[in-house]
């Protein structure tokens, strides 16, 4: 603490004040619980020199997106409620899975934190949308959807950029004989399931097998993954991605 008050002191003379923030949330994020509730303690004391320090930023309440306005997201809800009836167990935004690196009402795991921007790469949370933990992530409802919205965006590009896009419109049949028309929906909601490398490879071999859903001849562990994949596009379909109002 003794050597974050002379960089913080240093800093507050000769920088701006999101460089002060950016410093007090990332020394905290390297705390443990513990220790993190007594950094929090000392932050909205005095320094030696009697300057009143600033607490870390809160995070944002639910229902909120600015202290003075809402946030609405991007995304429908009938895509947000069947991603969350397929992932949650229990139905509420402070869900953990048993392994506990699945948070919240989507369940989303290091690398979608990552590719929202909640996590940098080495996975320390970043302080966006005034998540500084789990437990930040997890009491935070608003942050959440955020999250996902953001999530989404960036899921998109990664899909484009392994060319799911270009089958956009194929209608096919798959395994339960249902046809299967492969949609922006479907491909994000494959892509959450299995990443935009599994939804690749089960693409490239649908165009291997000229569009016939045959899993047969397949390693167990591709099979299973490739029929997620296909359950998800199935499923998905025909659910909105995008709010229209």
């Amino acid at each position: 603490m003794a050597e974050f008050t002379v960089v913080r002191n240093a800093l507050e003379k000769t920088g701006t004040p999101e460089q002060v923030r950016n410093l007090t949330e990332g020394v905290r994020a390297e705390l443990n619980p513990e220790d993190r509730r007594s950094f929090d303690s000392l932050l909205v004391g005095t320094d030696d020199g009697g300057s009143k320090m600033t607490p870390p930023r809160k995070p944002i309440p639910p229902g909120s997106d600015t202290p003075g306005g809402g946030f609405k997201s991007p995304i429908d809800p009938k895509f947000r409620d069947e991603i969350h009836r397929r992932e949650s167990q229990v139905g509420n935004y402070e869900e953990i899975s048993p392994d506990g690196k699945a948070l919240g009402r989507y369940q989303m795991r290091e690398a979608a934190l990552k590719d929202a921007g909640l996590m940098d790469k080495q996975g320390r949370w970043t302080g966006k949308h005034g998540v500084n933990s789990a437990e930040d992530f997890r009491a935070n409802p608003q942050a959440q959807e955020r999250a996902f919205a953001d999530y989404l965006r960036a899921k998109r590009t990664h899909l484009e950029g392994v060319g799911a896009f270009k089958e956009s419109g194929r209608t096919y049949t798959g395994l339960k004989g249902v046809p299967i028309t492969i949609t922006e929906s479907g491909l994000l909601a494959a892509a959450h399931k299995e990443g935009q490398v599994g939804v690749k490879q089960y693409l490239d071999h649908m165009r291997e097998r000229g569009w016939r859903s045959d899993f047969g001849g397949l390693k167990p562990g591709e099979a299973t993954k490739f029929k997620a994949v296909e359950t998800r596009l199935r499923e998905f379909q025909n659910t909105p991605v995008r709010r229209t109002r």
